[in-house]
């Protein structure tokens, strides 16, 4: 017997706040919140009141990232009841009817729905789920358990019956006692049903969707990449374009390129580039003889030779270091990218002066203190030789403080060392490091705010990447803040004048330009500078970027959007164009609609 699938209908939404702009507080660190609902229904205590927990609307136990939850309940007549995270009563003579909110105040993460109130009969508290999804087995069936549709513990519910109708087929009528029962497409593909405890006669109802959970509907073209080695796993899950609920099922292929190939699995099956990168293949469902078939095109990660990159120091002073990339063994070279790790409070990105290969800031991204991402191609399109040991390209860093780093070529988890040559294949990528010592003179501070936006310094509230120049008159170092507010730059020993430099035109500081000496190079100078209102007004920002895109694979899009001015931006929406050659196929963010290539 399979286990059926049940999904409960829920909504969640991950609330990114534009007031006050929430990128200072750390309101974008985000967690996960799932609501119970909609369609929850509880039947009350005798008195037509019941006491609830945040814990009983929660889906799941949730994530600790998210801290302290608050809930907000509203009945409908728009009256609000507010609880922390123990308990809270609603009466239903109060209405029925009523929405609630969950949120993190931590995050501002939150996730919302409804529940409607029964009169109930004491002894016994009934909860229901509301709306639920089954996929059937292969015989168009399904055993449900009545416990399933329980949103909450009910241990003091020991006699429960429920009764189940047809929805569009209304003849349709079981009731039962058992602690499980059959539903068939055959009958109906919605259905009503109603628990009730029989000792008490509390009630409660919702609704059940029927999905075939095996229709056999395949990829018809699925891509699929390798790992380092060639290989990469199939499964029903992979080549089945609906819900896999099937049983065991047969896996069919054979090459394309390569006739002569064939293999075959059941549930699974492991392949490898070798044996061919284009693949017909058939899915058999062993209980039904139910077929279904497709082709896999491969892209094959495997490498057939290595580029050797060497990272140089190639000069330092107080203020910057050089490091030179140098490659052997790297010809017809179509496309690079991988990622130069190093300590972010020692060194930050800078700019790039072009060697034996033409690079300019576009073809560099630091994500992250002490992550930079590179990426190159050449612009006409054709492959460059680059003459072994010759310099491809120079980076320059600002040296932020004193400190002692190794920078090495890596991967952040989404960008990996990868090197592609003609025809397309790849080369490992085989890397050194070098290790980088500074010192000197230090000018440090920080930047900051107060909810109010203006020159007091209660309650002060940190303000991340803004940019300071720290001048001489002749010679500028330039720092940004981080996370924290804060900044730090190495100089040489002389009188600077310190410009921190507003977001845009709504902000300012309250104190600018400050005169300090910096004695010698054993010297650290602290500098701090409170920003303020000019202007209350919204000031929306959003940005997107992507690495590589590939054509036939899907590809990540990372939108960042942010209200950087001085009031709340209200009813905040961010609209998306793709060009006609990309369809849109799923986002992290659960609130978007779709109309055509607007996102």
């Amino acid at each position: 017997m399979y286990k059926p699938i049940i999904m409960k209908n829920f909504k969640t939404t991950i609330a990114f706040f534009f007031s006050l702009c929430a990128i200072w507080t750390n309101a974008n660190a985000q967690c996960a919140i799932a609501c119970l609902g909609p369609g929850l229904t509880i039947s009350t205590e005798l008195d037509g009141t019941i006491e609830l927990t945040i814990e009983d609307f929660v889906l799941g136990n949730w994530d600790p990232a998210c801290g302290e939850l608050n809930i907000e309940v509203t009945d409908e007549d728009a009256n609000v009841i507010t609880s922390d995270t123990t308990t809270f009563t609603v009466d239903i003579a109060n209405g029925a009817a009523y929405t609630y909110v969950i949120e993190s105040p931590l995050t501002g993460s939150l996730c919302w729905s409804s529940f409607t109130l029964i009169q109930g009969d004491g002894g016994c508290n009934l909860a229901c789920i509301g709306e639920s999804t089954a996929l059937t087995t292969v015989d168009n069936t399904v055993e449900l358990f009545t416990n399933d549709f329980l949103a909450f513990p009910t241990s003091t519910c020991t006699n429960l019956s429920i009764l189940v109708e047809g929805v569009n087929n209304t003849a349709f009528s079981l009731s039962t006692n058992n602690d499980s029962f059959i539903l068939s497409l055959e009958d109906d593909d919605e259905y009503t049903y109603e628990i009730t405890e029989n000792g008490t006669s509390n009630t409660c109802w919702g609704t059940i969707n029927l999905v075939d959970g095996c229709p056999m509907v395949c990829n018809e073209f699925l891509n699929v990449s390798t790992t380092s080695s060639g290989d990469f796993p199939l499964n029903g899950n992979m080549l089945l374009s609906g819900p896999a609920n099937c049983g065991d099922i047969q896996i069919d292929v054979t090459g394309i390129n390569n006739t002569a190939f064939s293999a075959t699995g059941v549930n699974e099956l492991s392949l490898n580039a070798a044996d061919d990168v284009n693949f017909n293949y058939t899915v058999t469902n062993l209980t039904t003889g139910e077929t279904c078939g497709g082709v896999i095109d491969v892209l094959d990660n495997t490498c057939l030779d290595s580029m050797y990159i060497d990272l140089i120091d190639a000069g330092a002073s107080v203020d910057f270091v050089e490091v030179d990339v140098t490659a052997l063994n790297a010809e017809s070279v179509i496309s690079m990218q991988w990622v130069f790790l190093y300590d972010g409070a020692v060194l930050s990105f800078a700019d790039a002066e072009s060697g034996v290969i033409d690079v300019d800031q576009f073809n560099f991204n630091e994500t992250d203190p002490g992550n930079l991402r590179f990426s190159w191609s050449p612009v006409n399109g054709n492959f460059v030789d680059f003459p072994n040991n010759s310099v491809l390209f120079t980076v320059r860093f600002n040296v932020l403080s004193e400190g002692n780093t190794e920078m090495v070529i890596g991967s952040d988890g989404l960008i990996f060392p990868e090197v592609v040559v003609l025809p397309f294949d790849y080369l490992c990528v085989q890397t050194s490091s070098v290790n980088i010592i500074t010192e000197g003179a230090i000018v440090s501070g920080t930047i900051n705010r107060n909810a109010d936006f203006t020159c007091s310094t209660d309650d002060l509230i940190p303000m991340d990447n803004l940019l300071l120049e720290i001048t001489d008159g002749t010679t500028s170092y330039f720092v940004n803040t981080d996370e924290n507010g804060e900044y730090s730059r190495l100089v040489l020993p002389g009188d600077y004048t310190v410009t921190a430099f507003p977001l845009n035109n709504v902000w300012g500081f309250c104190e600018n330009d400050i005169a300090i000496n910096v004695a010698d190079l054993d010297s650290e100078v602290q500098v701090d500078f409170i920003a303020k209102a000019d202007i209350l007004c919204p000031f929306m920002e959003v940005n997107v970027s992507t690495p590589f895109v590939r054509r036939c694979f899907d590809n990540t899009y990372t939108v960042n959007y942010c209200n950087q001015g001085t009031a709340d931006a209200v009813d905040a929406t961010v609209v998306i164009e793709l060009q006609d050659n990309l369809t849109f196929v799923s986002s992290a963010h659960p609130d978007f609609t779709v109309d055509g290539q607007f996102i």
